[in-house]
């Protein structure tokens, strides 16, 4: 097993190959793609299981995890194919992990101007990686690093936007928190991806529960 160079699996620059030698990278990275399904499932699974299709906070949480699925997946095979990260994939994939963590922001707030947050912080990740001074663009783990910003900031209305702390944060922060720990440290080589897509589980699970407890007080959904 060999741990990945630098900051983070990447080692802080787009298109990076540290594990082209592993014969076991193709599989690792299809695997890691088709788990990116199984958060997905339960984005959908959480609201059916609880009774809550039409809650409008529960809708935006789908809608902001779907939106992350299928630039994932597409970044994780073309690891696969090409035996190296492809830089425009990779951008694609957080482009719109950044983009759709403003629906999740929305989700959890329902405040506007706290949406706008997420916006500002959002779009200014896309222009960084997209636009910017090479110093900037060339930067995977400056944009990586401005994503989970905006993971965090869609968290926090758990605390500032309820009466008292959502009992669902705990276990969401601690979820998202641990994957970005392996992201960055990169503990199980080439199978780090797969790990760090499950751990993606009981964040979303915690992130639909949090969503259905608000659209239930509103009468949207029976719990």
């Amino acid at each position: 097993m060999v741990v990945g160079e630098g900051l983070g699996v990447h080692g802080g620059k787009w298109g990076s190959a540290p594990y082209w030698k592993n014969p076991k990278l193709p599989m690792a990275q299809v695997v890691a793609g088709l788990l990116m399904f199984g958060p997905l499932l339960i984005a959908f699974w959480t609201p059916w299981r609880h009774n809550c299709w039409s809650g409008t906070r529960t809708s935006y949480i789908q809608m902001s995890f779907a939106g992350t699925v299928p630039f994932s997946v597409l970044n994780h095979f073309g690891h696969a194919f090409c035996g190296r990260w492809v830089p425009v994939l990779q951008k694609l994939d957080r482009s719109f992990i950044a983009l759709s963590s403003i629906a999740g922001s929305y989700a959890m707030s329902q405040d506007m101007a706290y949406t706008l947050g997420s916006a500002l912080l959002s779009l200014t990740t896309v222009f960084l990686m997209w636009f910017a001074h090479p110093k900037f663009r060339d930067s995977e783990s400056l944009a990586t690093g401005l994503v989970a910003v905006g993971i965090i900031y869609g968290l926090l209305p758990m605390i500032f936007h309820r009466e008292s702390i959502d009992p669902n944060l705990l276990p969401a922060a601690s979820a998202i928190l641990a994957g970005f720990g392996l992201f960055q440290c990169d503990p199980l080589g080439v199978w780090t991806d797969s790990a760090w897509h499950l751990l993606l589980v009981p964040y979303v699970h915690f992130c639909a529960l949090s969503a259905i407890s608000l659209d239930s007080h509103a009468g949207h959904c029976a719990l």
